[in-house]
């Protein structure tokens, strides 16, 4: 194993136990993987689809290069070989050679040209989180020289899933957070006073909401035995012995945000 895997099969275990906030964590990602990749820059970047709204993270450059990089992304993210494909639902990780055809395609490539005139970066990688038509999110990484290798793209297909799960568990938190309501929803307090941690919590929302082990393992993207031990985790803090004495021990001390409860 690779130090690069090994420091995010690490990590990964970490944040989805001790997550605080509904955020991926890009900084600590690309802290680890830009230098596993010899990458010069490593950003993570989010888009919604087709308006071109774009969030993106750059550690080590200023808001004139981020800038520079949301507005091509907004404007002309269906020219960007890797940002297109997403969009079709390709999650493979690729370079932007190997996306438009080759070496030769690339190097009169606009997207190439902006890279190189931005920062030097002839070469580009990618690897996608959500690929879908109305939304695409991933990590990019580029450098100078050569293109990056086999080797490089199948590092970051076996980091893809462990990242895609972190991804979905912000996603989660955020979803609980939202559905807090009005200030004053004791939900927060009560979830602390429980011991439950932030994945727990995930599983107690899924559970409420009508999911299966192996359907919540589905969604965490973890294995039934592991989404199973969640549950069981789950049912030792409540004081209970299945699904439906957690669900409603969870409305009646209040740990449920009141719509996913009401549901």
């Amino acid at each position: 194993m690779s130090a690069a895997l090994r420091d995010i099969t690490d990590f990964t275990v970490t944040v989805l136990e001790e997550m605080l906030e509904p955020e991926f964590p890009a900084c600590a990602v690309l802290a680890i993987l830009r230098p596993a990749l010899d990458g010069e820059v490593g950003s993570f970047q989010r888009t919604e689809l087709p308006s071109g709204a774009t969030v993106n993270i750059t550690p080590g450059y200023g808001p004139e290069i981020v800038a520079a990089l949301v507005d091509r992304s907004r404007t002309q993210w269906s020219e960007h070989p890797t940002m297109a494909a997403a969009a079709r639902g390709e999650l493979a990780p690729a370079t932007g050679q190997r996306a438009v055809g080759g070496e030769r395609v690339w190097r009169r490539h606009t997207v190439r040209n902006f890279l190189v005139e931005l920062g030097g970066w002839e070469q580009l990688v990618s690897v996608p989180l959500v690929a879908r038509p109305t939304e695409v999110c991933g990590l990019c990484f580029g450098r100078s020289g050569r293109d990056f290798t086999a080797a490089d793209l199948e590092l970051l297909a076996t980091v893809q899933r462990p990242l895609q799960a972190i991804e979905r568990h912000a996603r989660l938190m955020a979803r609980w957070r939202d559905a807090l309501g009005a200030p004053g929803d004791t939900a927060g307090v009560e979830v602390r006073d429980a011991g439950l941690t932030a994945r727990q919590l995930d599983v107690l929302v899924l559970l409420a909401e009508g999911h299966t082990a192996e359907s919540i393992a589905r969604r965490l993207g973890c294995s039934p035995r592991t989404a199973q031990k969640h549950l069981e985790h789950l049912y030792r803090k409540l004081g209970v012995t299945d699904r439906l004495s957690a669900v409603l021990t969870a409305q009646q001390r209040r740990l449920l945000p009141g719509a996913t409860a009401a549901r």
